[in-house]
């Protein structure tokens, strides 16, 4: 789910802290790791025989995006690579990759399940330099006061999948 408002904040602020002449591209990405730990690399699927896809690099963008270009290049040029059946996105996982892909998905549903129902303090104090969760008309929040002793109230919702941010719920008693 990507928030355009999000996009417009950004050119509004370049806009008016910079010398910006247009904005032409906007660019957003996730990282992504395969459940068996090779990034997919090559043609994305039979019905689509133009169609490139590389992803999944699982931290390691430079060196794994390099390898892609070059299985991608070789598909397009010579048809072939010694390295595309492993790297093919459609390629079949083994069953233990699956049990990884169950576990990891049952771990993002408990945490995006448990931050949502997670309890918030009623009365809470924040003193300079400290971060809590709060709830402001029945939404959670992150605030902050900072050492000068100005609150600043945060969305703690992830813009990926919406879970509330991790970070935050480390509150100081």
């Amino acid at each position: 789910m990507i928030k355009f408002e999000h996009y417009k904040n950004l050119a509004d602020f370049a806009y008016e802290n910079f010398n910006v002449e247009g904005i032409y591209y906007r660019w957003s990405t996730q990282d992504c790791m395969t459940v068996d730990g090779l990034p997919y690399a090559g043609i994305f699927s039979s019905g689509t025989p133009n169609m490139y896809v590389a992803t999944g690099y699982g931290k390691w963008g430079m060196t794994n995006s390099m390898a892609s270009a070059t299985i991608i290049r070789n598909l397009i040029i010579d048809g072939e690579n010694p390295w595309y059946d492993a790297y093919n996105p459609s390629r079949q996982t083994s069953a233990a990759s699956l049990k990884t892909l169950a576990v990891e998905n049952l771990n993002v549903a408990v945490n995006l399940i448990s931050g949502k129902l997670m309890a918030v303090p009623g009365d809470v104090e924040i003193k300079n330099g400290e971060a809590k969760v709060i709830e402001i008309d029945g939404d959670k929040a992150g605030a902050y006061r900072d050492e000068k002793g100005i609150l600043h109230i945060v969305d703690t919702t992830c813009t990926h999948l919406g879970c509330d941010s991790q970070l935050l719920k480390r509150n100081k008693k």
